[in-house]
């Protein structure tokens, strides 16, 4: 029985040293092997979640590319941001999304959530450093570990696809088009409303220190850095914590630009629902947001200025 034991033992470990050894190989390939080159034009891009991803067309914009992606947290926007730093030193500006949502506790599940990390952490954890895997591992450690062979799987695959850019690649980002018009039928299907409100008044500043650490790196490689938000339906339920989102914003990020395009007056039909652009709203936005750029506008703001936009 002894013997059975010990030879058990020694099998489960050199079946995790291989395992771990080709997660290690298959990542390095990735993380060192130039999949993160944007065309040589683009100086500027954005990060965040689902309103930069559907609100800025970068086919509109000038040396941009759209990198932001839906439902993705600082914490993976702090990963994506190391790669295309890294491997972009053309990159002069960096917008990242910031917006209400993103102070509040429900966005710690888009982090270590069962449901994100079954995805997320197949397709970050080649860009992820020890201090990252401790941080996954503090917060949901068996999840971390189900996934390990998934992750493995799935990274491997893409190397043999041999494809360019690893951001399209596994679908992590890029200028998403809403084909629909649903802002009434939105309307008409929110429910249970004060529950919601509870929701997004809760914070947390776990995503924050993200956000923190994504201002620092860009500064580090003197890459200028805005806060943005886009244009938001009036009505969107997110906006019933406007107050406590200032009270972060001035109290930990007053020393960054903020781009607010939150209130842009922009038509209902150019919504695809009541927190996204559709289309034809994007494309508004992004000629508007181009121009801004051609204009010289960063250059002549102050620092406390705000865009100055009202709602339909």
């Amino acid at each position: 029985m002894r013997k059975f034991l010990i030879e058990s033992f020694i099998f489960s470990v050199l079946v995790i040293v291989t395992i771990t050894f080709f997660i290690l190989k298959v990542n390095h390939k990735i993380r060192d092997g130039r999949f993160f080159e944007l065309p040589k034009h683009s100086s500027m891009i954005v990060v965040g979640n689902s309103h930069p991803e559907c609100a800025l067309n970068d086919v509109f914009i000038s040396d941009f590319s759209n990198c932001a992606q839906s439902s993705e947290a600082y914490f993976y926007n702090h990963l994506k941001l190391r790669q295309l730093i890294d491997e972009n030193k053309q990159l002069k500006t960096v917008f990242i999304e910031f917006s209400n949502s993103q102070i509040t506790k429900k966005i710690d599940n888009y982090v270590f959530g069962d449901e994100y990390l079954n995805w997320r952490f197949c397709r970050f954890n080649p860009m992820m450093k020890v201090e990252d895997y401790q941080f996954l591992l503090k917060h949901n450690p068996w999840k971390i570990l189900q996934v390990q062979n998934i992750a493995l799987r799935e990274n491997t695959e893409y190397l043999k696809k041999d494809l360019a850019y690893y951001i399209s690649g596994r679908s992590l980002g890029g200028y998403l088009q809403l084909n629909y018009k649903q802002v009434d039928s939105s309307l008409k299907e929110k429910t249970n409303l004060i529950n919601l409100k509870k929701i997004i008044n809760i914070e947390s500043d776990k995503n924050l220190f993200y956000l923190r650490q994504c201002i620092n790196l860009c500064r580090q490689h003197n890459i200028k850095v805005y806060l943005i938000r886009c244009p938001q339906y009036p009505l969107f339920e997110d906006w019933s914590n406007e107050k406590l989102f200032q009270k972060k914003r001035i109290g930990k990020f007053k020393d960054i630009e903020f781009l607010d395009f939150g209130k842009l007056k922009l038509k209902k039909a150019e919504y695809g629902d009541l927190s996204h652009l559709n289309v034809d709203g994007a494309k508004h936005f992004s000629v508007f947001f181009d121009s801004l750029i051609k204009s010289n506008f960063l250059h002549k703001r102050n620092k406390q200025s705000i865009i100055d936009a009202s709602w339909n």
